[in-house]
């Protein structure tokens, strides 16, 4: 990702410290995210994509397609649209943001869901303790 910052950087002829004031970052989080130190977080990621609204969410996540998302330059919130059409770019550009936000929130789901289940198969269980409704119970030891 920092590849395609990087590109951001150049493309919009930004520099990296006005970059990261206009995202509302700190400028050491930017040169470490620019470095190879570090890696931007989701929340970093977000800011770009709200700042920066014509970016391809899925090309500054994952790498794939155009770095200019084409439905981001065909709305604006500015179009005269007919009354009662049921057509409005606001809520088309809501709509976008809902999905991209959904869509990134799937990713970090996938991401933890692997995490825990790693750690789960890495761990052994040492007791389980069954309680039974007459208040008895009964502890199982793994020898």
């Amino acid at each position: 990702m920092k590849n395609r910052i990087e590109r951001i950087l150049r493309e919009e002829k930004i520099a990296s410290s006005k970059f990261a004031d206009e995202i509302g970052i700190q400028r050491s989080s930017m040169s470490h995210i620019l470095s190879g130190r570090n890696k931007p977080s989701l929340d970093i990621t977000q800011r770009i994509l709200r700042k920066f609204p014509h970016i391809n969410s899925d090309w500054l996540i994952l790498g794939v397609g155009d770095m200019y998302d084409k439905t981001a330059n065909s709305l604006s919130l500015f179009d005269n649209t007919e009354e009662g059409s049921g057509t409005n770019a606001e809520e088309e550009t809501h709509e976008t943001i809902e999905n991209t936000v959904e869509e990134e929130a799937q990713i970090e789901y996938s991401s933890n869901k692997q995490a825990v289940n790693k750690q789960i198969f890495t761990k052994k269980i040492k007791k389980i303790m069954v309680f039974y409704d007459d208040g008895s119970f009964e502890e199982i030891v793994n020898v």
